[in-house]
């Protein structure tokens, strides 16, 4: 017995310290992976859950004290009806791999959605209040670290800053979190040193918010700001003098900023942190926004109440693609730079549905928390509606996620700590009686469920390993000394480690191939690796038939392999498979270019001119 709760307590506090681990992933840059910024991230969150969950079925198996009150939370039940619809959307879309796995470049499949419960419900199994005290803090310090290397490492693009999340729009997102539970955390704590702390790290988000120079989080910013601010003055509650006041002046120093910026935005300083773009709105990125969305939109009302499926949007997109989006943006989207159109295209009204409800139980936690602990509704409240106003702009990525879970988990901790005491004696007796589970039953769910767990974690492995070495293979292929021989082999050997990716690594590969190609590379004017490129893609277009770059890249290959082996067959291929992918997306100008350039390597010289103009 006494093994058993060693055992017990070993357990429980292993899972909380992984939790606090879990604070270090905003950190994270692989260089030695693709897409570092994202998918180092994200592979270690995933790792690094799947090992606490084991050790919770393991803790779950053995514990004689039941841990089943969060099941009882409606934010639990919105959570897990979101995921049932976002699984039954993507059983239902277009493209269910791309939905479960997504891509290395995202990271934002329901794999990972399904490892953000998992956290949500360690979170609240094992903390406890003082656990996410410390949380709180271990986060504000993740957040100026972040902040510091931000600066000091990766520092401006485009006279932004771009931050260790790799983007300005998702620093900006990641520290709003960083500023409003700082000013909860400066309410809740006594001594000047831990005050004046918290008080610079709060300033220095605020700055960095304004270097990354992004629109929806500075905005959200000034509005959670303001939200806060108002229901400081009109609470009833009879805060300190000292709390008003700093609120008042933490939202007066964002309004002064902004009006700084605003005054001079003409001025050097000004446009050379790049503060300007956020002084007007260009006709190039409001046209873009607003072109973007009508597409979305009206690739929703084609699949209005399931959707597309999760990570389909690129599909969606290109299906009813106005061509008049390239006067202003790039050639390929796949987010509609909207999480609420997003949620709608990749579920329908159904997924659209299950999302605002777990926004909806929020705003009735909140509004409960409330009446008994005004102070962190308030700060919580102003957070929540700064990220969600945001997001009218963006969309999440792993780091905006883990932050969004940690903090709704926090709140569904404070909403049953309020409710656990307004039970009687009796009614909590009942209520523990009613939820019990048997130790046998709970030992034989825990080892049926850890398979699947340890698969998972087996998956995320050999994702890392190819992942680094798909790097290995983009270095290669750069050197001017790499052979194409060499390339073939590690990308065969990449799919054996990780064939869930083929589509991404096939499409990455061959386009770089046909890229350096058609710059006069040598290495890849090569009869061999271009046939062995147009096999893999022939197979990706069997298996994914409505990716576009699939045709797009084959088109180009058939091209080279014409221009290399000079056979009239490449080029008669290469038309043929162009005016196939029209029929699935007849607004695509690429393809009416790759024809005309086609018809200019036949010799029709009036043909090409024809398709170079309807081009």
């Amino acid at each position: 017995m006494d093994q058993e709760k060693g055992l017990e307590k070993f357990l429980s506090f292993s899972i909380k310290a992984g939790l606090y681990l879990t604070l270090i992933m905003p950190l994270l840059v692989f260089k030695s992976v693709v897409f570092p910024f994202v998918f180092s991230k994200a592979i270690y969150f995933q790792l690094l859950i799947e090992v606490l969950a084991i050790l919770a079925l393991a803790y779950f198996a053995l514990a004689r004290r039941q841990e089943k009150r969060f099941l009882a939370t409606p934010l639990f039940w919105a959570l897990l009806v979101y995921a049932i619809v976002s699984l039954t959307s993507a059983l239902f879309g277009v493209d269910f791999q791309r939905s479960f796995w997504s891509t290395f470049e995202r990271m934002d499949g329901l794999f990972f959605l399904f490892h953000l419960i998992i956290f949500f419900l360690l979170l609240r199994i094992f903390f406890n209040k003082s656990d996410w005290q410390r949380f709180w803090w271990g986060f504000l310090g993740v957040s100026v670290l972040a902040g510091i290397l931000s600066l000091a490492y990766y520092g401006f693009e485009h006279r932004r800053l771009v931050g260790i999340l790799g983007n300005p729009i998702y620093l900006g997102a990641f520290l709003l979190f960083s500023v409003f539970s700082g000013g909860f955390l400066l309410t809740a704590i006594r001594g000047k040193i831990f005050r004046l702390f918290l008080l610079l790290a709060i300033l220095f988000s605020v700055v960095l918010i304004f270097l990354s120079a992004s629109r929806g989080p500075i905005l959200g910013l000034g509005l959670g700001l303001f939200l806060a601010m108002l229901l400081f003055l009109f609470s009833q509650e009879r805060f300190s003098k000292r709390l008003r006041i700093g609120i008042s002046s933490l939202f007066l120093t964002f309004c002064l900023l902004l009006g700084l910026v605003y005054a001079f935005q003409n001025s050097f300083l000004i446009k050379r942190i790049g503060l300007k773009r956020i002084t007007f709105l260009s006709e190039r990125h409001g046209e873009s926004r607003l072109l973007s969305w009508q597409i979305a939109l009206r690739a929703w009302q084609d699949r209005f109440f399931l959707g597309w499926g999760r990570e389909n949007y690129e599909i969606a997109f290109n299906k009813h693609l106005n061509p008049e989006i390239f006067k202003y943006a790039g050639r390929w989207f796949d987010r509609p730079h909207n999480k609420y159109l997003e949620v709608a295209i990749n579920g329908g009204i159904l997924g659209l549905l299950a999302y605002f409800s777990i926004l909806g139980v929020l705003a009735f936690y909140l509004l409960k928390i409330y009446r008994k602990q005004q102070i962190l509704a308030i700060f919580f409240s102003a957070l929540i509606f700064a990220y969600l106003f945001q997001n009218f702009f963006a969309f999440d990525v792993p780091v905006t996620y883990f932050c969004f879970f940690g903090a709704i988990a926090f709140i569904d901790f404070q909403y049953q700590s309020l409710i656990d005491k307004e039970l009687t004696e009796k009614e909590k007796m009942e209520k523990n009686r009613v939820q019990g589970i048997g130790l046998a039953q709970r030992r034989i769910l825990a080892f049926a469920i850890i398979p699947f767990l340890a698969f998972s974690f087996y998956y995320s492995l050999q994702a890392f390993r190819a992942s680094r070495l798909f790097r290995q293979i983009l270095l290669v292929q750069g050197n001017p000394q790499g052979l194409p021989q060499e390339i073939i082999n590690l990308y065969q050997k990449s799919l054996r480690l990780f064939p869930q990716n083929q589509q991404q690594f096939s499409l990455v590969i061959a386009n770089k191939i046909v890229n350096q190609a058609i710059k006069g590379d040598a290495r890849f004017l090569n009869f061999g690796i271009l046939s062995f490129l147009k096999q893999e893609i022939k197979k990706s277009i069997a298996l994914k038939p409505l990716n576009i770059k699939n045709y797009l890249v084959l088109i180009r290959i058939y091209q080279l392999l014409g221009i290399s082996t000079n056979q009239k067959q490449y080029f008669l291929k290469a038309e043929k498979t162009a005016l196939r992918a029209l029929k699935i997306y007849p607004l695509r100008p690429d393809f009416y270019y790759e024809i005309a350039k086609t018809e200019k390597f036949l010799g029709n010289r009036e043909k090409a001119a024809q398709y170079f103009k309807k081009a």
